[in-house]
């Protein structure tokens, strides 16, 4: 396994350290929710695991100001920008 590849059923622990740092950008207008999840590129899900960043509303790149654009990493774990609104399951953190 590449050591930069993050698959189901594997703690890494920059994995989770990347989900704590994502964490700090609910507190950005828009963002409704952070997870771990199988990021999509391209239309494809991906099998390694990343960073999702829940947004009521996804923009265009071209129309979001250099100031609220999200990562599309977090210190080398991918990030995936889905339009959702985040309901946390019984006995998650929101």
């Amino acid at each position: 396994m590449a050591s930069d590849t993050f698959l189901p059923g594997v703690i890494d622990k920059r994995l989770l350290a990347a989900y704590e740092k994502a964490r700090g950008y609910m507190a950005m207008e828009g963002v409704t929710g952070v997870s771990i999840g199988r990021p999509v590129r391209k239309g494809k899900t991906q099998r390694q695991l990343g960073i999702t960043i829940h947004v009521a509303q996804k923009l265009r790149e071209e129309a979001v100001p250099s100031q609220h654009m999200l990562p599309k990493e977090i210190d080398g774990v991918p990030v995936d920008i889905v339009s959702s609104r985040f309901t946390p399951q019984p006995g998650e953190e929101p």
